[in-house]
């Protein structure tokens, strides 16, 4: 789903989200590969369901 709050011939503005209602278990993720990245996978919660958001800005010259 995306939103567009500012479009005009110079400048863009926008949102976007996403439903992740699979989620993920930890155990599914590498452990050696998380600790090559700093990441103690003792840390990391299973999840159930999740939201992915995300902005964008566009600006261009016109001529």
């Amino acid at each position: 789903m995306g939103w567009r709050f500012v479009a005009n011939e110079t400048f863009e503005f926008s949102a976007l989200a996403k439903l992740r209602p699979d989620g993920f278990e930890v155990r599914d993720l590498g452990r050696a590969e998380l600790a090559r990245n700093g990441i103690d996978h003792r840390l990391i919660e299973d999840r159930e369901i999740g939201v992915d958001f995300g902005l964008a800005a566009k600006w261009w010259e016109t001529r």
